[in-house]
């Protein structure tokens, strides 16, 4: 049987505001948006808290 390790990590926010981005991108929705949007990336300001998501059309555009 497999057994489960706790994460032991720090619980401090960021200091400043964007002084630490979190970023993910999601999969493909199912349904796209009216444009054709598939994707999406969110970005969250550890220190606010404040999310913003920008739709894709593309995966790739992630890097751009």
């Amino acid at each position: 049987k497999v057994t489960k390790k706790h994460f032991v990590g720090q619980n401090a926010l960021a200091s400043t505001l964007l002084d630490l981005i979190h970023t993910d991108v999601c999969r493909p929705l199912n349904t796209p948006t009216k444009g054709g949007c598939s994707y999406f990336i969110t970005f969250t300001d550890d220190h606010s808290r404040y999310d913003y998501v920008y739709i894709m059309r593309y995966k790739s555009e992630a890097f751009e």
